[in-house]
């Protein structure tokens, strides 16, 4: 006898700062039978465009404007969830990635799904701002130019942190946080405490993914680089030249200290070994956090 189960409610929303390893973290999640979390469909970046910036547009909906936002929030929850019944009519568990649901430029989204969505739960991966940064620097779009420049790259990871954390302490019992070294150093222990925390049965097929990405990882998207001193390891000091870390370091200090990847006095050590100085070091700038 067949026990046939309708999809869940609410959505998982996987997010993060861009080359965190939220491609990796989705694909962790899809090997269970069960689940269906989407590349990057950025469908609640359209929800949150059609509710939160229609009362900013005087040009739609001048009348009733009100009533009509509300019926949205009462009638598109619905439209989404029969969406991804299409999509993968087989899933009971779904949901979206897209590292820019934490984005500056959709400031607010998390929050309002959370609301349309009251069982939503919400996963955000984070990883040490350095390699994000080198990483970030080195993408470039398909007629080679830059994808983001030294600036744009660090407050890039910044605010996603400084918004996807904010929006974390508000919403504890709704939000998991996933470190990436954590997760590619055991992979299936932070597997069984993310599944746990969805309240998915944890799926034979979860294990088997973790343990051949053990052995041998899979390089989900570019630019790759060099495994030869482990996933965990850092480039950082290689793209950068010695006034770059040291800029690199004034701007990420803070949410590196913030996060325990450093303390203010690891921080004065590599400030020091990177530009040695008989000077007392000089601590970072503080900076105020954009979330």
């Amino acid at each position: 006898m067949t026990i046939e189960t309708s999809p869940a409610p609410s959505p998982i929303i996987v997010f993060g700062a861009p080359r965190s390893g939220t491609t990796y973290l989705q694909q962790l999640l899809d090997a269970h039978p069960e689940v269906y979390i989407s590349h990057e469909t950025r469908v609640f970046a359209w929800l949150h465009e059609a509710v939160s910036r229609l009362p900013e547009n005087e040009y739609y909906v001048l009348r009733g404007r009100d009533r009509f936002v509300a019926r949205l929030k009462a009638t598109l929850p619905g439209l989404i969830r029969d969406f991804y019944a299409e999509l993968a009519p087989d899933a009971r568990y779904w949901g979206d990635k897209n590292p820019h649901y934490a984005d500056q430029r959709h400031r607010g989204l998390l929050a309002l799904t959370a609301e349309l969505f009251p069982e939503s739960r919400f996963v955000n991966i984070v990883r040490d701002g350095r390699d994000v940064v080198s990483s970030l620097v080195r993408m470039q779009h398909s007629d080679g130019t830059p994808w983001v420049t030294f600036e744009g790259a660090h407050q890039t990871w910044i605010s996603h942190v400084d918004i996807g954390c904010t929006f974390g302490a508000r919403h504890p019992d709704r939000y998991f946080e996933v470190r990436y070294e954590a997760l590619v150093r055991d992979d299936l222990g932070v597997a069984r405490q993310l599944f746990d925390f969805l309240d998915i049965g944890f799926d034979p097929s979860v294990a088997d993914f973790c343990r051949d990405q053990g052995e041998e990882r899979t390089p989900f998207s570019e630019p790759t680089r060099d495994l030869a001193d482990g996933v965990t390891g850092s480039e950082w000091s290689d793209v950068f030249a010695p006034d770059e870390q040291l800029a690199s370091l004034a701007r990420l200090g803070p949410q590196l200290v913030q996060l325990g990847y450093e303390t203010r006095e690891s921080l004065n050590t590599i400030r020091e070994r990177i530009a040695p100085s008989p000077e007392a070091p000089v601590s970072a700038p503080v900076i105020e956090p954009v979330g």
